[in-house]
């Protein structure tokens, strides 16, 4: 039943099923080299409406997005290439707008009405992190305010920097302006705010803010927000409260407590009686600024709140939410006008296409399940577990056709003016679900009466198998159809994991950048891994035809043959900042998701030579997850910007057969010949004689064992065992010993006696010197 195609029920669901269904708009922009369309708007970091209150402006991680707030209707503002948008300002008169943000060192100006992209005004940026924008009261002027604490006024004519000024304010994630008063607030990660005038720089008196000599941690201001006529500000912190303050007098206002999660957006109406405050847990509270008291609270979000505005008029709030939906709301009532637009999802973490690759399914954090029709490039919203996941607790089959995941009691929230996120609170499991997503139905089992504490999930290849790895447990599988439950591995991985099959489903693989990584014979439970392939790795990949496999360890990519049951390292590719790995149909290119700077890119290898052949420009943030479709023809990348690109790979590899016959030169490096020692003490010597030429020490009390490099980098754990690693350096810490790994070097089992490190040798399971 599980093994039949989606084609018809997927199609079928997409028309008929009864919940949230909406149609994303084809989000073109401009688009990287190579690729063909663009799925999703990216995920929301503010939103403004212009001052006549016509439309709402949203900056998301991609761009700008213009909604007509009678209509409806959106409109992209097309950047000569997608960037985070973190800055948004009017003009006077509400007919130009201008746009910035951070690792987007183009400042742009807009015709609001017409969407016109003005080319002889926009500045380039030096530091590229625009956080904060002001037209001055003339118009003639841009204020812009950056993240490293630079403040600049750009004449607009003259496109010349008239102004310019160092270290006005620095570690914040918070800002906010007052017209009225030429004001910048900064909300401070020690939880001060400081106020500077935007005309000067000159720092004016701060705020004590969410500061305490008591309390020193999550007190980080996430949220700043002025009234109207500047006389007050409200600060939102991650100590869950939120503060109204005199800017003027410098007074402290009111306290509001109420949320159980870091305050992430704030908003004043425009007479200043009311203050909306967001969470990272989807919690909207409306508060009367005069008596102090809670008004009501907004229900409709299934997630975290990045943004919220008041209409100029004060008739509508408008909030945003990383379920991807922005919502109107009646600000005296607390009643739901309208779900204003939808598709603004935020971090994708895993995609499937279709047997028949008509349909590609994708899942975000927050665990809501989209289908994507690959010929008109619309999705539809299908299924959503309400519950928050990371990217490593879930997993879709690789048709597409099975869906599992670990609901957790976590929070998360994305810096509002930079990229990345911040979590915090319990991992502890609350429901492993299955579902299979051709019939709509929730697969119960073993799986869903037990509490499990999961850190990695996946399926086999044939869809018959569920794999998860459990701290407690080990690695377990289930057969879906029979709900059998077999221990193939019966050992504890404490470490966020990540499991991966090979294709065939003969091998899978445990890896992460915590702990080490073990490959096994999935039938005979067998690890088959080489001892110097137990290293921490950031990405894993099996070639489509069983017969190498891709290792991204610190600063390369480790190539290894693989023949039946053995692993033999083929090379290596020197390269950093890999975040992800796949190979391409028939195994001739590896591809590798790599940061360099803050621009993520795409990067094609030859696996014959080591050579570079493509670099492609793509995402604005990290890139999660990178999946081929079944017939090859399309490569589809993931990414924590809310987007899916979709690239066409044949187009690609036509530029990849002339990038190979231009570059025949071998960069793959050769494995190095591993020393060979008499016997196992002469090895243990080698090894503590290598940890001393390179700086490194060991740290052993009776509570307390610790791994120092030379550049003073400190890794420890309990004595009583465990695992820790530094570099190519792997310590293992057993009651009785410990061993030392080093790469390229060898293995040594030690005791720490008499204030020393001596050998020790094992023998017939037996400890003995």
């Amino acid at each position: 039943m599980l093994q039949r195609t989606i084609t018809n029920s997927l199609l079928f669901l997409l028309l008929t099923v009864a919940i949230t269904v909406y149609a994303q708009e084809n989000t073109q922009g401009e688009l990287p080299e190579d690729a063909i369309t663009r799925l999703g708007k990216g995920g929301i970091n503010l939103m403004q409406f212009s001052p006549d209150g016509s439309f709402l402006v949203v900056g998301t991680d991609v761009g700008v997005w213009v909604y007509d707030t009678d209509t409806g209707n959106a409109k992209e503002l097309s950047s000569d290439e997608p960037a985070h948008i973190n800055a948004l300002a009017f003009s006077p008169d509400g007919k130009i707008l201008a746009t910035g943000g951070f690792s987007n060192p183009i400042i742009q100006l807009w015709e609001l009405d017409t969407g016109k992209k003005l080319n002889n005004f926009r500045f380039k940026s030096e530091t590229g992190s625009v956080v904060g924008l002001a037209f001055t009261e003339d118009g003639n002027k841009l204020i812009i305010f950056d993240k490293f604490g630079e403040l600049r006024h750009w004449q607009i004519q003259t496109n010349r920097i008239v102004f310019n000024t160092h270290s006005v304010s620095n570690n914040f994630q918070a800002i906010a302006y007052s017209k009225r008063h030429n004001i910048f607030a900064t909300g401070q990660e020690i939880g001060s705010i400081h106020v500077f005038d935007a005309s000067s720089g000159k720092r004016q008196k701060g705020l004590i803010g969410h500061s305490s000599l008591l309390k020193r941690d999550d007190k980080d201001i996430w949220s700043l927000a002025f009234s109207s006529d500047g006389s007050k500000l409200a600060s939102g912190s991650m100590d869950k409260t939120v503060r109204l303050w005199d800017v003027v007098n410098r007074k402290h206002i009111a306290r509001f407590s109420g949320h159980q999660s870091w305050i992430t957006a704030l908003a004043l109406s425009s007479d200043g009686s009311i203050l909306a405050s967001g969470d990272a847990n989807k919690r909207i509270i409306l508060w009367d600024t005069q008596s102090k008291e809670k008004r009501v609270e907004l229900e409709g979000h299934t997630s975290g709140i990045p943004s919220l505005v008041f209409s100029p008029d004060g008739t509508i709030l408008a909030s945003a939410s990383y379920d991807g939906s922005i919502r109107f709301w009646n600000p005296n009532t607390g009643k739901e006008i309208s779900i204003f637009a939808t598709g603004h999802t935020k971090w994708i973490t895993s995609l499937a296409f279709s047997k028949n690759d008509k349909i590609l399914t994708s899942v975000d954090f927050n665990g809501t399940v989209d289908l994507w029709n690959m010929k008109t490039k619309q999705g539809h919203s299908y299924l959503n577990i309400g519950q928050i996941i990371t990217d490593n607790l879930s997993a879709i089959s690789h048709d597409g056709i099975l869906y599992a995941a670990m609901g957790i009691n976590y929070t998360t929230a994305f810096y509002p003016l930079g990229f990345g996120r911040r979590g915090g609170g319990s991992r502890r499991g609350t429901k492993f679900q299955v579902w299979n997503l051709s019939t709509g139905e929730e697969l119960h089992g073993p799986w869903t009466d037990q509490n499990y504490y999961v850190n990695a999930v996946t399926f086999s290849p044939d869809n018959k198998m569920l794999v998860i790895s459990d701290r407690s447990k080990g690695i377990l599988s289930w057969n879906i159809e029979t709900r059998e439950e077999t221990v193939l591995i019966n050992q504890r991985f404490p470490f966020k994991k990540r499991l991966t099959f090979s294709p065939n489903g003969k091998m899978v693989a445990s890896h992460g950048t915590h702990g080490t990584t073990h490959i096994w014979n999935y039938e005979t439970h067998k690890d088959i891994t080489p001892e110097y392939l137990k290293k921490r790795s950031s990405a894993l990949s099996f070639s489509t035809n069983n017969m190498i496999l891709g290792i991204v360890h610190r600063d390369k990519i480790v190539l290894w043959d693989i023949k039946g049951n053995e692993l033999k390292e083929r090379g290596s590719i020197k390269s950093v900042n890999i975040e992800e790995i796949t190979f391409s149909p028939y195994g001739k290119y590896l591809i590798t998701a790599n940061l360099h700077g803050w621009k993520y890119y795409i990067k094609v290898w030859d696996i014959e030579t080591g050579n570079e052949l493509l670099k492609l420009k793509s995402h604005t943030e990290k890139i999660t997850v990178l999946r081929f479709s079944h017939d090859g023809k399309i490569l589809a990348s993931g990414s924590l910007d809310g987007t899916i690109l979709l690239w066409d790979w044949e187009k690609i590899t036509k530029r990849l057969l002339i990038k190979r016959v231009e570059n025949l030169s071998i960069n793959l490096i050769p494995p190095v010949i591993l020393p060979k020692y008499d016997s196992k003490e002469a090895e243990a010597a080698a090894v503590k004689f290598w940890l001393k030429e390179k700086g490194y020490t060991l740290e052993i009390t009776p509570n307390r064992f610790s791994l120092n490099n030379a550049k003073g980098k400190v890794l420890s754990l309990n004595s009583a065992g465990g695992r820790l690693s530094i570099d190519d350096v792997e310590v293992i810490v057993n009651n009785d010993y410990f061993t030392i790994k080093v790469y390229q070097i060898g293995t040594g089992t030690f005791i720490h006696e008499d204030g020393e490190i001596k050998y020790f040798e094992i023998e017939d399971g037996k400890n003995t010197q």
